[in-house]
C-alpha cells in the first residue's frame, strides 16, 4: 500500500483540510490536482508522483 501524499510530503492540518486528495482518497492526488491545485504541471516533478509511477513501470 503506498503511503498518502500528504503523509509523504508533510502537509499541515490547514493545507490538507482544503485538499482534494485528502476529501477523495478513491483517486492519485495528480488526478484530482487539476481541480484543486493552482500549478497541476508541479505533479509531473512531485516525488509522490515519480515514486508512483516507478511502481507502475
Amino acid at each position: 500500500m503506498v503511503m498518502p501524499c500528504w503523509e509523504i510530503k508533510d502537509c499541515p492540518k490547514e493545507i490538507r483540510d482544503k485538499c482534494g486528495a485528502v476529501v477523495d482518497r478513491t483517486l492519485p492526488c495528480w488526478t484530482i490536482a487539476g481541480k484543486h491545485c493552482k500549478d497541476a504541471d508541479k505533479c509531473r516533478t512531485c516525488k509522490v508522483y515519480l515514486e508512483a509511477q516507478k511502481r507502475l513501470y
